[in-house]
C-alpha cells in the first residue's frame, strides 16, 4: 500500500473464526511495536512468544463474535484488529481469559504481562461501578505497519463501540453496558480520551518488576510513562 493510498477503501466488518490464522499473525506482527511487549521483553525475542497460546486465547475472543477487523477492500488483507471480549458478572475468581491463559501461555514473559493486566483490570470492580452485568473488554487494537496513519485504529475502536451493543441484539447475546480496557501508550491513551473512556486506575512503569528482575521502564524508555485501565458507558 502506498503511502497516499485512499483510506476509503478500508472496511470494517466483525472477525470470524476463518479470520483467526490472519487475526493472530497481525497482533504478532503489530505488538512489537507495543509498550507491555518491549517492556516484558517479547520483542526482543526471535518470532515473539506462545503464537500458538495466542492463537487460542485469540479465537476465543472472536468467537464471542464483538472483535472488528478492518480490510482491504481490493486485496481482501486484513490490515487491522479490535479484539473485544465479552464478559460477565460472576462470583467466580477468575475470567475466562485469565484461564485460557493459565492453560495455553508457557513462557515466562507471556505469562507475566498477562499478569499485570489482570492486575490492572481486578483493581476495579466495574460491575459495582458502574451498576452493570455485562462488559465488552477492548482487548487489543492493531494496525498492520503499511497501513498506520490512516485513522483506522480510531475507525476500529468507533466501529467496536458503535456495533457492540446491536451485534449482541443480532446474536441474541447479553449486551455489554460497559466497555473497557488497558491503555498502554501515550497513543492509545489519546484514543480512548477521544472516545470519552473514564480512567480509573493507573501503574507507573517505573513501578512493576518484570519477571527477569528488570522494571518495566528499563525497556520502554522515557516517552511512556505508564498503563492505565478506562471504561465508558455504552
Amino acid at each position: 500500500m502506498s503511502k497516499k493510498a485512499d483510506s476509503s477503501i478500508i472496511a470494517y466488518k466483525i472477525l470470524t473464526k476463518e479470520h483467526t490464522d490472519a487475526a493472530t499473525n497481525l497482533q504478532i506482527e503489530s505488538s512489537f511495536q507495543e509498550c507491555l511487549t518491549i517492556g516484558f521483553g517479547i520483542a526482543d525475542v526471535s518470532g515473539g512468544t506462545d503464537h500458538d497460546g495466542f492463537a487460542a486465547l485469540l479465537e476465543a475472543i472472536i468467537a464471542d463474535g464483538l472483535s472488528v477487523g478492518a480490510f482491504d477492500t481490493k486485496s481482501g488483507e486484513l490490515v487491522g484488529v479490535c479484539f473485544n471480549k465479552l464478559h460477565h458478572k460472576s462470583n467466580s475468581t477468575t475470567t475466562s481469559i485469565e484461564e485460557n491463559v493459565d492453560e495455553n501461555m508457557k513462557h515466562p514473559a507471556t505469562r507475566d504481562l498477562m499478569k499485570f493486566v489482570f492486575k490492572i483490570e481486578s483493581s476495579v470492580d466495574l460491575y459495582e461501578h458502574y451498576g452493570c452485568n455485562h462488559t465488552m473488554e477492548v482487548f487489543y487494537v492493531g494496525v498492520d505497519s503499511r497501513y498506520r496513519r490512516y485513522g483506522i485504529a480510531q475507525n476500529l475502536m468507533r466501529s467496536s463501540l458503535e456495533m457492540a451493543r446491536k451485534i449482541a441484539r443480532e446474536r441474541a447475546l447479553p449486551e455489554p453496558e460497559v466497555a473497557f480496557g488497558v491503555f498502554t501508550s501515550n497513543y492509545s491513551q489519546a484514543l480512548a480520551e477521544k472516545f470519552g473512556f473514564e480512567w480509573l486506575y493507573s501503574v507507573n512503569y517505573d513501578d512493576y518488576e518484570c519477571y527477569d528482575g528488570k522494571m518495566l521502564s528499563d525497556r520502554i524508555g522515557p516517552v511512556h510513562k505508564c498503563a492505565k485501565l478506562a471504561a465508558r458507558k455504552l
